[in-house]
């Protein structure tokens, strides 16, 4: 089974096959291709926003106005903020609590007696190349659910 997938002109669709139809060789190849596959995608959405800029139609797409959102412009404090708005400060600014680790870097040895409603969260498996420091888990050792990619940069 090829992974080479041609772009038809006539409008199919051109399905990439079926992960569970393919061999570990050609999982490997997606897997290591993925991030060049991606590049490519995101090049290609840009040379489509660029025709369509010139005019040139492109079959099933147009150009729309993306989501805007309100920005600070660089440099604008918190404390510039609240005196315009007739705001306090707090007011204007949220904080967040660290992360365990960072929390328990600053506690010292004093970390897990004093902290009620902490919660270990055992290790994730991915991917990763054979090369890469980490040591490879056992088969019998992983037990997990596939994640969509929408999904990957959840919460960490």
């Amino acid at each position: 089974m090829s992974l080479d997938l041609p772009v038809p002109e006539d409008g199919k669709q051109v399905a990439p096959p079926v992960p569970d139809t393919m061999t570990p060789a050609q999982v490997a190849q997606v897997i290591a291709r993925g991030p060049v596959f991606f590049a490519w995608f995101d090049a290609v959405k840009v040379h489509a926003l660029e025709l369509m800029q010139k005019g040139v139609d492109v079959p099933g797409y147009k150009a729309v106005a993306k989501q805007t959102r309100f920005a600070w412009n660089q440099g604008l404090t918190a404390a510039q903020v609240a005196k315009a708005t007739g705001m306090k400060a707090d007011e204007v600014q949220e904080t967040r609590m660290l992360s365990p680790s960072k929390v328990r870097a600053k506690a010292k040895g004093k970390f897990k007696a004093r902290v009620n409603g902490l919660t270990w969260r055992p290790f994730a498996v991915t991917i990763a190349k054979v090369g890469d420091k980490r040591i490879a888990i056992p088969s019998t050792k992983i037990s997990f659910q596939p994640i969509h990619r929408e999904e990957e940069n959840g919460d960490d």
